[in-house]
């Protein structure tokens, strides 16, 4: 992991698409400089923990699991790393998005250090903290979508 984060050269996302009580999905996304590390990939397969492994999943794309956990990850041939609970969710980490952001959040994380988003109106229905804490806020400040928390 550690030599994937020094390879990054540019914008970074980790995404939380789908959360429940019995499953989590995440993605991460980030533009490298290189993809050098592809190099320790064979060495990775040799050393992964008892129960483990890492197998091909196509040019330069893998997969690790252990029997109840699954993690794709790899690189395109336009230097983005993408990963992901199975394999079309990592594919989608670096695929445009039909629903981008809003462009006046856009605006207001460009250039910014270090940026997370809390989309509320992605939790609907659900009876989560989330939906929660969406319920609470109204009355404070209307109907709120996004919460936009920047590092400085």
């Amino acid at each position: 992991m550690d030599n994937i984060l020094r390879s990054v050269n540019g914008d970074m996302s980790i995404v939380i698409p789908s959360y429940s009580d019995d499953k989590m999905q995440i993605t991460w996304a980030a533009k490298l400089a290189h993809a050098k590390w592809l190099a320790d990939v064979d060495y990775w397969k040799q050393s992964v923990p008892k129960g483990g492994k890492i197998l091909d999943s196509g040019k330069n794309s893998y997969y690790y699991t252990d029997g109840n956990t699954s993690f794709f990850f790899g690189v395109s041939p336009d230097l983005q790393f993408y990963s992901g609970s199975d394999k079309a969710t990592a594919l989608g980490a670096i695929k445009t998005n039909v629903h981008p952001l809003d462009i006046n959040l856009q605006k207001k994380i460009i250039g910014q250090k270090m940026v997370m988003i809390i989309n509320l109106s992605d939790f609907g229905n659900n009876k989560g903290v989330m939906s929660a804490l969406s319920v609470f806020m109204k009355p404070m400040f209307g109907d709120i979508r996004s919460i936009v928390y920047t590092l400085k």
